[in-house]
């Protein structure tokens, strides 16, 4: 599945493909791979893994209506937007929380 997500005002873009038990993200053209978890109010938990074991904590929060969400990464907080087309899932994770 091919996302577009609007960060800092630059379009990127993002493939996420089954790995095993894990997902294969690419973006913009880097691949890594990814553990992933859907926690409590639509968040997702995501874990990459780079070459030699290291391994950076993201968190993907939908933040309101139109496809946007606050990303987390070790610490920095960055506002995104996913494609109207593809900001479906972060409007269904809004609309569980009693959103709509």
């Amino acid at each position: 599945m091919t996302f577009d997500v609007e960060i800092g005002g630059r379009i990127r873009t993002v493939d996420v493909q089954p790995a095993g038990t894990r997902y294969q993200v690419t973006v913009d053209g880097r691949a890594r791979l990814v553990d992933a978890a859907r926690l409590e109010g639509g968040v997702l938990s995501l874990l990459l893994v780079e070459e030699g074991g290291v391994s950076h904590s993201v968190s993907v929060t939908p933040a309101g209506p139109g496809g946007a969400l606050i990303v987390g990464l070790e610490g920095a907080v960055v506002p995104a937007v996913l494609s109207t087309r593809r900001g479906a899932w972060a409007r269904r994770a809004g609309h569980a929380d009693g959103g709509g």
